[in-house]
């Protein structure tokens, strides 16, 4: 026992001593930099990763994230994107290891307060990384909701749904807070098409709470019922619908009947090739049909047949 104690305090103390050797390789002066950005910062960035795995201890990982958490505060964005990277790579086991939760969300939320906007995104793509840990803190759920409301160019706004997306995966709060908001933006038809998919992706989290749960359907079905809705947002409506139900235990039955429409959907088109292949070699030059067939709708419809000839019926009829 003593020396497993023995050898846990010698190898943190290893872990200690990297992280040092990675500052000081990140602080060294060097005339060879690239947007005010040294080869030998990138490099110690890179490296973080290597030292999460080889000293998997509390004490080091913590003092290894206040770290980057500084880094990314007062560097420019090429550094805060490879610390974003470093985030990102961090399995979940060792972001849990953090203690200093607190002080790590106080230095990289101070980023939200920037004119750049890039720096903005990079900030809230590394909250989102940090879902995990900080799934109930409602100042990070503010800030998330503030930028998702006031961002205006495309990378904010894709980092701001994608930093929501997370929160609303590992957060019990956080779908009930962000609800009211979505629901209005998936509905808004001034959001592009792009942007409103990725909104109602989130809906596929909104199974926690029945009657919310019931909400997020009813809006589907209503975006679903509309004549005017775009075929991606169809399919990826239908897809979120089919998480959603699948996880709130609720109109089971609909839910059955939904799928069963579209498997008879898929059946109908697959009939309805056979159809047009059969027609294009059983009917005579003299005859012409209209035929149109919306996959999203199941909706057919047959127009202008003149005929002067026989039609000899397919074996299949």
């Amino acid at each position: 026992m003593a020396d497993t104690v023995a050898s846990t305090a010698q190898e943190e103390n290893d872990g200690h001593k990297a992280l040092l050797e990675l500052e000081a390789q990140f602080h060294a002066k060097s005339r060879n930099t690239f947007f005010n950005v040294q080869g030998s910062q990138i490099y110690a960035l890179t490296s973080f990763t290597r030292i999460f795995e080889q000293y998997p201890y509390p004490v080091v990982i913590n003092a290894a994230i206040l770290k980057l958490a500084d880094w990314f505060r007062t560097n420019n964005n090429i550094v805060k994107y490879y610390v974003f990277k470093v985030f990102k790579d961090a399995s979940d086991q060792h972001l849990a290891k953090v203690f200093n939760i607190e002080e790590t969300v106080r230095r990289i939320m101070t980023v939200l307060g920037s004119n750049d906007p890039i720096a903005r995104s990079i900030t809230l793509r590394i909250l989102g990384c940090m879902a995990k840990i900080v799934s109930e803190k409602l100042e990070v759920h503010h800030a998330i909701l503030q930028r998702l409301e006031a961002a205006t160019g495309r990378i904010e706004i894709e980092a701001a749904i994608w930093a929501s997306d997370n929160f609303c995966a590992s957060s019990l709060r956080f779908p009930s807070v962000i609800f009211p908001k979505l629901s209005a933006k998936v509905q808004d038809p001034t959001i592009s098409l792009d942007v409103k998919l990725r909104y109602i992706k989130i809906f596929r989290h909104m199974h926690r709470d029945i009657a919310m749960a019931r909400q997020a359907k009813t809006i589907c079905l209503g975006l679903l019922d509309n004549p005017n809705t775009e075929e991606k947002l169809v399919i990826v409506t239908l897809r979120t619908l089919t998480l959603l139900l699948s996880k709130a235990l609720m109109d089971r039955k609909e839910q059955v009947k939904i799928e069963e429409g579209r498997v008879a959907l898929q059946s109908t088109s697959t009939e309805l090739s056979r159809l047009i292949r059969s027609i294009d070699y059983y009917i005579t030059p003299f005859m012409t049909i209209g035929l149109a067939f919306n996959t999203a709708r199941c909706t057919m419809w047959y127009c202008s047949v003149k005929t002067t000839s026989c039609l000899m019926k397919p074996t299949f009829w």
